[in-house]
């Protein structure tokens, strides 16, 4: 069985993200912002954009958890948060 949880969020190619989680019991919050920079031709020239999106969202873990080990990484266009599981806890990935 697995000691951790993991949660998955698409972000968009060549993008940034700050991400940031808070856990409160069973609840997970996670709240980000994913920035977008756009050039319209190659090596910087002619017109860029920059896009900016920010969310919320707030899970409800099956069990508790270790708040003090949660961790996020980025692979493959997508954020993945690990949020390990207290002691003797069981219950599915999400």
């Amino acid at each position: 069985m697995a000691d951790s949880y993991q949660v998955s969020i698409a972000i968009p190619d060549n993008s940034k993200v700050e991400i940031t989680t808070e856990v409160n019991g069973r609840d997970l919050t996670i709240e980000g912002k994913v920035t977008v920079e756009q050039q319209s031709q190659p090596n910087g020239g002619g017109c860029s954009s920059m896009q900016t999106r920010q969310f919320a969202r707030t899970l409800t873990l099956p069990a508790y958890v270790d708040p003090l080990g949660i961790s996020n990484e980025t692979v493959h266009g997508q954020v993945v948060i690990t949020i390990p599981k207290q002691q003797g806890s069981t219950g599915p990935l999400l």
